[in-house]
């Protein structure tokens, strides 16, 4: 099998690289966006290609051949959105069999309802432009999918987490720093991924056949809470979890400034836009930033690492109570997660131990 990959530099793509090159499961293709991107993915001397991948035809060119593609590139909100498009049209023009969309559980929200599966309906109305971007671009592959010749999978995984991942980079560094918190002391569940269970899930939506349209959330096999993810990490660092900070779920309100640039963001006002003249929207831009809240600290005072380092997003994972079933995928995928929470994580922290040296 021949098996294009973009965002085959990101942590999740270039993990994916690693395990079919290594694994010997498929002759693989890296899709980046430019070729400062492949220096990771280099000693495998692969036949990469560096294109935009909003660029149709440079993108069915990286596709020709191929009897799949797994779809894991990233951007911001605008991008996210376009490229559903651009990789549909590609992957149809190269004959390309199968796309598997590497989607995200969040697209039920932070805080899903008890009994949310893959039937439930989508959380509008997020406060992460990525989400939002996320839940758009998968309805346009599964719109463009109906009417199309390329089957469409799509995977939901929750929190995926290993070797080179950002958030458990993040969370280490906040427990160094002493600004780690825990919501209701940590008594959500943790819904993660290890990053290896998820690449399994990958193959295997690639194998089994009449799974046309179908989404699949994925997860590991144990029921883990934020306290016990805390614990563990706190224990590699020598940090006494008990002196974690335990915060009660607090209120956020948005600023004007968000909520004007949800206004920005609707269809109407984007409809409107071009027809506006650049020095009137200059002129807006510069009015917007000036009504923005004055600095609550002094510039010239250090960080005060007593304080936790509180964000929305991470407030209301913690206080999820519902783990997500990946029932269906054990169905229809015969998905087993290979990796236990434990080595995930004693993997991850052997990473992060190899990293600082």
């Amino acid at each position: 099998m021949k098996i294009a990959i973009t965002g085959a530099s990101g942590f999740i793509g270039s993990r994916l690289v690693e395990n079919f090159v290594l694994n010997r499961k498929a002759e693989v293709i890296p899709v980046v966006r430019r070729y400062s991107s492949l220096a990771l993915l280099s000693r495998f001397k692969l036949p990469s290609k560096v294109c935009d991948i909003l660029d149709r035809e440079s993108l069915a060119d990286a596709f020709s051949g191929c009897d799949a593609v797994i779809h894991a590139a990233l951007g911001d909100a605008k991008q996210i959105i376009k490229m559903a498009e651009s990789v549909y049209w590609a992957a149809e023009k190269a004959h390309v069999k199968r796309i598997s969309v590497l989607s995200t559980a969040s697209i039920y929200g932070f805080i899903p309802k008890e009994g949310t599966n893959e039937d439930s309906p989508v959380c509008s109305g997020h406060n992460s432009d990525y989400i939002d971007a996320k839940i758009r671009a998968d309805g346009i592959f599964k719109k463009l999918g109906r009417r199309g010749k390329v089957e469409i999978v799509f995977l939901l995984p929750s929190i995926v987490y290993g070797p080179r991942s950002r958030f458990i980079m993040g969370l280490f560094n906040q427990l160094i720093a002493k600004t780690a918190f825990l919501v209701n002391g940590g008594q959500g569940v943790f819904n993660g991924i290890y990053v290896d269970n998820l690449i399994d899930s990958i193959w295997l939506s690639l194998e089994n056949p009449d799974i046309n349209g179908e989404a699949f959330l994925l997860n590991d096999a144990e029921n883990i809470s934020w306290h016990q993810l805390y614990k563990t990490l706190g224990d590699a660092l020598g940090i006494d979890c008990n002196t974690i900070h335990n915060i009660d779920p607090p209120e956020f309100r948005k600023t004007a400034q968000e909520k004007i640039a949800d206004i920005i963001a609707t269809p109407i006002v984007q409809y409107t836009l071009p027809v506006i003249p650049d020095r009137v929207k200059r002129l807006a831009k510069d009015m917007i930033a000036a009504w923005g809240p004055s600095p609550a600290t002094n510039a010239w005072t250090l960080p005060d690492n007593d304080k936790p380092e509180i964000n929305q997003e991470l407030c209301e994972l913690q206080q999820c109570t519902w783990k997500f079933s990946d029932e269906k995928a054990r169905k229809f995928l015969n998905y087993a997660p290979s990796v236990s929470f434990e080595e995930g994580i004693k993997r991850t922290l052997a990473w992060i131990d190899f990293a600082k040296r």
